[in-house]
């Protein structure tokens, strides 16, 4: 902000504030990615989990960061004052969001590989919040299921959303920027026309006497003889300048400066001398001289100003009786006493005199004219040509000037010219080159700026005559220029974030599920503006720009995460709900062969342990046992031989397709070690997959030792006992059984 000139404003501060939750919610996606690596990989070390978690989220991070500025970035090339508004937000908030992806990037990995450790359950207060947050988590889960399989609900709910957005932001009414406390207000004191200074001050001390004393006041200033709201000096205007208390000695309500504004203008009620108006500042300085709206009466065919002054105080009676508007006065007045010098053109020219001569006479008589310079003891003194006082004090002293004709004759100016006791406006006010009154208001307690000045409008077209128009300035004026941005900002927005993801997926569609989520957020926010009587301003706005980056950097995150449970050959139901779970890169899962070689290699050793047992109860019996226990004996061992050749032939079923696999693990391996080998500086994703082809590798391993020891179990034992008998056989030569 320093070096593109911006200041500490509201609005530079309240971009620093967003910036810091958004950089703050980098730097947890990583720590949370750490943290779960430790947690299911404990045989890793710190450093080890760091590295891995970063190859996950770099990415991601990357694409929120790139989003976010494709956001913001645009919003900062808006023209007029809402531009410049807009321009100071975008510039903090994209600086602060590239500051912040360097550090989620950089500094907060190796904090995370010297801070965090490998820990154990929580306990006490953690461990309740930690249940708390798996609960809320496991709710949304149970919530967010029947959604994914249902897709033709979800649609309606976002098209329901959609349009709720647009009707809640109907009802919301608008606004440009919020009236302020800023420790300090104003008051105007119009008195009768051309009613006397000595007037004018009376009543300026009795409005003093009544704002003396207020627990809010802080010093008080006052002007006799000068208008801030026409930038005129006449006798009948008085200005009063009016600072508060510190903030800190104004934390009740009735200490604000609005609950002094009412205080006051209900006070001043009293004063029957002269009119009070009491005013805030405007909210921005130099956009207008009060707080409230400026509206422009223009008389399209030059109407005479008292024609013009009745119809400014017939607007300004209809606005009485207006429950949107508050305060609603002008300061224009036509009853002015004023001196008219009406000139006979005609004669002055037959009698030679110019009329430019006319007018330097008298401005030599009345007013003064500068002659030349001379030195006189050693300093240098003008001269001006002036009449005496005493010689232009009263009216008919202006008949006593004398114009030269063009014959030398001098002819006295009631020859040529006609004195007129006439009442005019104080001033003439043009806008647009057209004669104009000007009327200020406010909106009444409830009610934006945006619904004052609709009514502002309705009224004008109800009461106006024809032959008139109007037009608004000041922080009015601004406001209706950037009543139509509002929804141009937002799609603005929404286009640059879709054409990122776009280019970021490589796809058209993923996008789309990524920013529908932004008219859940939006439809929350005009809601919430709704509920609390807030009105839809430029810091509305603002924050409504914010709720689209961080409702897409959000849904990047699971979008990120389902495409990854995908890849892994999950189901889109499956991958959907997982991904609402976490906040992380899933770590990589066991593919379908890996999963038989396990299974398979937990389930062999049961089986050889059982027949293992059997062969050893059979072997005990002894040979006579075994004779006589045969008919039972050879029931039990016949369904024992049948099942152990289904395993059998189911193991070397097994068997063969996990050598296969092996081998062509082992080639896959042998491959990418070759390229490993070229490329293990520049490719993390190779090292990866490295990885995961040798815990491949050695899970099928791990089955085939498995399958080897299951075949061992069912070899003959060898016996060594010594032929004292015969043996009496089990089976007879030619036995189905006898294998």
């Amino acid at each position: 902000m320093l070096a593109l000139g911006f200041s500490a404003n509201t609005i530079s501060l309240l971009a620093l504030v967003l910036a810091i939750g958004i950089v703050v919610d980098d730097a947890i996606v990583v720590v949370e990615a750490v943290e779960h690596i430790l947690e299911h990989e404990p045989n890793l070390t710190v450093a080890e989990a760091t590295e891995k978690a970063m190859g996950q989220v770099t990415g991601p991070i990357i694409a929120i960061t790139l989003v976010l500025l494709s956001v913001f970035v645009p919003t900062a090339f808006i023209p007029g004052i809402t531009g410049q508004l807009y321009k100071q937000f975008a510039v903090a908030v994209s600086f602060s969001m590239i500051i912040s992806a360097i550090n989620a990037l950089s500094l907060s990995p190796a904090l995370c590989s010297l801070i965090l450790r490998h820990k154990k359950k929580p306990t006490g207060v953690m461990a309740w919040m930690q249940g708390g947050i798996d609960k809320g988590r496991d709710g949304y889960v149970r919530l967010v299921t029947p959604l994914t399989r249902r897709a033709f609900i979800a649609i309606v709910l976002v098209a329901g959303f959609v349009l709720g957005t647009g009707g809640v932001g109907a009802l919301v009414p608008s606004g440009f920027l919020p009236d302020e406390d800023q420790g300090a207000f104003m008051a105007e004191l119009q008195l009768p026309d051309a009613a006397s200074t000595s007037r004018t001050i009376d009543a300026l001390n009795q409005v003093e006497g009544l704002i003396v004393g207020k627990p809010w006041l802080q010093s008080i200033f006052t002007v006799s003889g000068y208008s801030l709201l026409d930038g005129l000096a006449q006798s009948n205007r008085a200005l009063v300048i009016v600072a508060l208390k510190p903030f800190a000695e104004r934390k009740a309500a009735n200490l604000s400066v609005f609950a002094a504004l009412a205080e006051v203008n209900a006070a001043t009620q009293q004063v029957s001398a002269a009119n009070v108006f009491a005013f805030n500042l405007p909210p921005i300085m130099g956009l207008g001289n009060s707080s409230g709206f400026e509206f422009q009466i223009e008389s399209l065919g030059g109407a005479p100003p008292s024609e013009l002054a009745q119809v400014a105080r017939g607007m300004m009676l209809g606005a009485q009786n207006v429950p949107e508007l508050s305060h609603v006065f002008t300061t224009y007045g036509a009853s002015t006493p004023q001196i008219f010098l009406k000139l006979d053109r005609e004669r002055a020219q037959a009698l030679g005199i110019q009329i430019s001569d006319i007018f330097s006479a008298m401005q030599t008589a009345l007013g003064g004219t500068y002659a030349n310079d001379f030195n006189l003891f050693g300093r240098t003194w003008q001269v001006k040509i002036q009449a005496e006082a005493d010689e232009r004090k009263k009216i008919d002293d202006i008949f006593r000037v004398r114009l030269r004709s063009s014959s030398g004759e001098l002819v006295p100016l009631q020859a040529v010219a006609d004195i007129q006791l006439i009442t005019a406006p104080g001033s003439v006010v043009r806008y647009n080159n057209l004669r104009s009154v000007t009327m200020q208001g406010a909106p009444a307690p409830g009610y934006s700026t945006g619904q004052a000045i609709a009514a502002m409008e309705k009224l004008a077209k109800e009461t106006l005559p024809s032959g008139y128009a109007y037009e608004w300035t000041g922080t009015a004026l601004q406001e209706k220029a950037a009543a139509g941005q509002t929804g141009f900002i937002l799609g603005l927005a929404l286009v640059f974030a879709y054409l990122f993801l776009v280019a970021l997926y490589e796809s058209t569609a993923i996008p789309i599920a990524a920013l529908l989520s932004v008219s859940v957020g939006l439809f929350g926010a005009m809601l919430a503006l709704f509920l609390t009587g807030l009105d839809n301003n430029i810091f509305a706005q603002i924050g409504i720009v914010v709720l689209i980056a961080l409702a897409a950097k959000n849904a990047i995150l699971i979008v990120e995460f389902a495409m990854e449970e995908r890849a892994h050959g999950k189901d889109i139901v499956t991958a959907a709900t997982t991904a609402a779970t976490i906040r992380r890169v899933s770590g990589s899962s066991s593919s379908p062969s890996n999963s038989r070689a396990i299974q398979a290699g937990t389930e062999a050793p049961h089986m050889a342990e059982n027949f293992a047992a059997l062969s050893a109860q059979l072997r005990g019996e002894g040979a006579l046992g075994a004779w006589l226990l045969a008919p039972d004996a050879r029931g039990q061992l016949t369904a024992a031989l049948t099942n152990a050749n289904a395993l059998l032939t189911s193991t070397d079923t097994n068997l063969a397709v996990l050598t296969g696999e092996l081998a062509k693990s082992l080639e896959n391996l042998a491959g990418i070690t070759s390229n490993l080998h070229a490329q293990v500086n520049a490719n993390t994703n190779l090292v990866r997959e490295v990885s995961d082809a040798i815990v491949h590798a050695d899970e099928l391993m791990q089955g085939l030792k498995r399958h080897w020891l299951l075949r061992s179990a069912f070899r003959e034992p060898k016996t060594n006992a010594a032929p004292s008998a015969p043996a009496v056989p089990l089976r007879a030569p030619n036995d189905p059984f006898r294998r």
